[in-house]
């Protein structure tokens, strides 16, 4: 009986001790901790540093707060069918305070992956209701204005287009720029942009100071983004080699117009020679890597011939 009760007092002051590690919980720097409690989530968020949890109940997730920076790519389609593709590099942190209806975090229920698909989504959902409206070379040579438009739409609470005054055309700056109701229709949004890029850069540079306010996006998914930096525009690899294609078949098409009347010219001032012959000398001009093949003075020709030979090695 005595070793018994020495058995179940090393077990029950193993199991205490362990029940007071698990209470337990340290919260690294720039980190939140966020309660689960019988597989649901709490409102409660733990601070960086010591904190206490319900034994063998709770188990806590923790959620990093700094910054993160993901590789973003985008493809749309021009109103002149062409695919252009737009890279970038989204910068965004956790943000403990966007949380939902029941008061609950919402960045640690969704994983970075599924937060850079959504917003890819996002982007490219509004591109493609404007790539319709303007050629492939109106978004590549104003980048910029894209730019504008797209870190609006992610960080502002209310987009510039959609934050202006319609009766106000100096502010609007366009001559019928918007509808009735203020929205700007979807073909002058670059001109919009490309006009207002200073009013755009103070209201993108004002919402850094301004941690309280989130846009739609950044409330969907618990985050703050701290900025979206736009690279070059350009062709996705398949138009680019639809491109080069169509280029080399351009090329090919006219070589072969200018081969025909090389060979239509020298049959007109030298009809001695075959139809052969002088193809080949059209040849060799348009081409000087083609092999030549020399006309001898005492050829067929004669002393044309001779001629055409010593032209072709020039």
């Amino acid at each position: 009986m005595e070793i018994i009760w020495t058995i179940l007092s090393v077990v029950l002051g193993a199991a205490v001790i362990y029940a007071i590690v698990d209470s337990i919980v340290f919260v690294p720097a720039v980190h939140y901790g966020v309660i689960w409690r019988f597989g649901g989530q709490i409102t409660d968020s733990l601070e960086e540093g010591l904190n206490f949890k319900l034994p063998f109940i709770d188990k806590v997730k923790i959620a990093p707060l700094e910054l993160k920076t993901k590789e973003i790519k985008v493809e749309f389609t021009s109103k002149d069918k062409l695919r252009l593709t737009i890279p970038g590099a989204l910068q965004f942190r956790a943000d403990r305070k966007v949380v939902d209806e029941n008061e609950k975090n919402v960045f640690v229920r969704i994983s970075d992956e599924a937060i850079i698909t959504g917003i890819e989504k996002d982007i490219q959902t509004k591109l493609g209701g404007i790539g319709g409206k303007y050629e492939a070379d109106d978004f590549i040579e104003n980048r910029q204005a894209l730019a504008d438009l797209i870190n609006s739409i992610l960080r502002l609470d209310k987009p510039l287009h959609l934050n202006h005054d319609p009766g106000n055309s100096a502010q609007c700056g366009i001559e019928d720029c918007s509808d009735k109701k203020g929205k700007i229709e979807a073909e002058k949004l670059i001109e919009f942009y490309n006009k207002h890029w200073g009013r755009a850069k103070k209201m993108l540079d004002d919402e850094k100071d301004q941690p309280e306010v989130r846009a739609e996006i950044e409330k969907r998914y618990g985050i703050d983004i701290v900025t979206y930096s736009l690279a070059e525009v350009d062709f996705t690899k398949e138009t680019q080699a639809a491109q080069e294609e169509k280029k080399q078949a351009d090329y090919r098409f006219e070589a072969g117009k200018k081969v025909l009347e090389l060979v239509k010219e020298t049959k007109n001032t030298t009809p001695q020679i075959s139809d052969q012959q002088a193809l080949n000398w059209a040849d060799s001009i348009l081409n000087p890597e083609t092999p030549r093949k020399m006309i001898s003075v005492e050829g067929e020709a004669g002393v044309l011939g001779g001629l055409l030979g010593l032209l072709s090695k020039k």
